[in-house]
């Protein structure tokens, strides 16, 4: 079983690499192989497989900039709403990819222009994404 927030459940389909540090990268490549294997994915709130390897997390909040905690737990909420899933509920990774043409739209309006973590997404994907809807 896969535990994931919001934002990742929209993020991770356009990973390629470039964590904050190896064993993070590790983690995420191998979360995203697992969930594109069909297991099943938890939606989850606050922290979530991914962020309990990441340095920045402390005392179960991100720490990586003074109010990133907040913005973060916003962008879940969001996600959520885009992907129209509610926390504790079970989705299969595919029906999240198959939702993505519909909502990337408004996920990049929001999002992406100021993201610090735009460098770990495959080159040009978000960008042919917007093209297609």
């Amino acid at each position: 079983m896969i535990k994931l927030r919001g934002h990742h459940l929209i993020c991770l389909q356009f990973f390629h690499g470039g964590g904050a540090d190896a064993g993070f990268d590790e983690n995420l490549r191998e979360t995203l192989r697992r969930a594109e294997k069909s297991e099943m994915v938890e939606v989850c709130q606050g922290p979530d497989d991914i962020c309990h390897k990441c340095l920045h997390l402390n005392d179960k909040q991100c720490g990586y900039e003074k109010n990133s905690d907040a913005e973060i737990r916003e962008m879940d909420l969001y996600a959520l709403q885009l992907l129209n899933l509610m926390e504790k509920s079970w989705v299969v990774w595919s029906e999240i990819s198959g939702k993505m043409p519909f909502v990337f739209n408004k996920w990049s309006e929001r999002y992406c222009g100021g993201c610090d973590w735009k460098t770990a997404c495959k080159t040009g994907l978000y960008e042919k994404t917007r093209d297609t809807v």
